[in-house]
């Protein structure tokens, strides 16, 4: 309850348009994106909406979280002397980041933010953005600016009829009862040392000989 400092009147100063800035506000508050792997926990989650970044400088000597609600901003910092040897996680100032922020909103109303004109929410085909076919399996809903959301359709997602028995691309020859439909994500050629070090499965290139 004690004024620690007061500051004058804020001045403010648009340098970015209102929805440039929303969509990088929409990578920010997008906690999937944050995970390393499925089932982490993410500190900078709320239970309302919220969006925030993790970071370190110097090696790890210094860590830090910021994030903000509607509402509120915080932002949580943690350093080391620069003597010492010891390393911190960016987790760290997450968890302080929460506690803060948490605090912070505990009696406002969950609120979240509208998208101003000039931003469109669109489905696209994950990984490639374009717009999805009937082959594309994971549809997800992207933010575009107005005039820039994609018009050419997936590519990298192509169903493929294949011989059951011979595992090979199938013909006009190959016997019906033996043809089964199958979707692969074909990675380009300059992504194809990616799609083998992932695992994904490529489709056969030899043709039925039936």
């Amino acid at each position: 309850g004690t004024l620690f400092q007061e500051f004058p009147p804020v001045q403010t100063l648009n340098v970015l348009a209102p929805e440039l800035a929303y969509l990088v506000h929409d990578i920010l508050r997008d906690a999937a994106a944050r995970r390393s792997e499925p089932g982490d926990v993410d500190p900078l989650e709320l239970e309302r909406p919220s969006a925030g970044k993790l970071g370190q400088a110097d090696g790890g000597r210094q860590v830090w979280a910021v994030g903000y609600t509607p509402q509120r901003l915080a932002l949580a910092w943690l350093g080391t002397p620069p003597e010492s040897e010891a390393r911190l996680q960016p987790r760290a100032a997450g968890g302080l980041w929460r506690a803060a922020i948490q605090s912070a909103v505990a009696e406002l109303p969950a609120a979240d933010w509208n998208a101003p004109p000039g931003v469109v929410t669109l489905d696209v085909c994950d990984p490639s953005g374009l717009l999805p076919t009937a082959d594309c399996p994971n549809v997800v809903s992207e933010i575009f600016l107005s005039g820039s959301e994609p018009q050419a359709v997936d590519t990298l997602y192509r169903g493929v009829r294949i011989n059951r028995e011979t595992g090979r691309l199938a013909t006009v020859f190959t016997p019906p009862g033996l043809v089964d439909e199958q979707v692969f994500l074909v990675a380009p050629p300059e992504a194809r040392a990616w799609a083998q070090a992932a695992g994904l499965p490529q489709p056969p290139e030899d043709y039925d000989a039936i």
